[in-house]
């Protein structure tokens, strides 16, 4: 059984899978979707890793209102005469707009959140030179509910 949060993250990772060039986007770090792996190969790119992170709680009514911290890594692998720091840009909007298009914030949260919000992230500007990959975070809040000591219903 799955709380209500760990169907969220599903949902993300899920979503997160259809970002394809053919799809429209500038990337297709949707080729690969992991979750909290620190070190990728470039063979493995180009990925998104999914890092899930603390919440903000606040009680009442008879539920939790919860915020969750979640950070969506997009990588790609460089390329020759291909501007690293325009790779992340497209990664960065790529990631926002994935998970943050508001015609499909149920689609985003598998229809149990009530908001995605952009809170941070964003490339550095810095590549080094000779780098195989470049990477981007960003970082979003994600705001559900459930039931108070029940973290699997709402």
């Amino acid at each position: 059984m799955d709380t209500i949060r760990e169907k969220i993250i599903q949902a993300v990772v899920a979503k997160l899978a259809r970002v394809k060039t053919s799809a429209g986007y500038a990337t297709g770090c949707g080729a690969n979707v992991l979750r909290g792996v620190t070190r990728l190969a470039v063979a493995e790119l180009p990925a998104f890793v999914v890092f899930p992170g603390a919440e903000q709680i606040t009680r009442g009514g008879g539920v939790i209102t919860a915020l969750m911290e979640l950070t969506v890594e997009g990588h790609v692998a460089t390329a020759a005469g291909i501007d690293s720091s325009v790779l992340k840009e497209q990664i960065y909007g790529d990631t926002i707009r994935i998970m943050t298009d508001r015609k499909s914030i149920e689609n985003t949260t598998g229809g149990l959140g009530e908001d995605v919000s952009h809170a941070s992230g964003g490339g550095d500007g810095t590549v080094e030179t000779d780098a195989a990959s470049v990477g981007v975070s960003t970082v979003f809040t994600i705001k559900y509910k459930y039931r108070i000591g029940d973290p699997y219903s709402q």
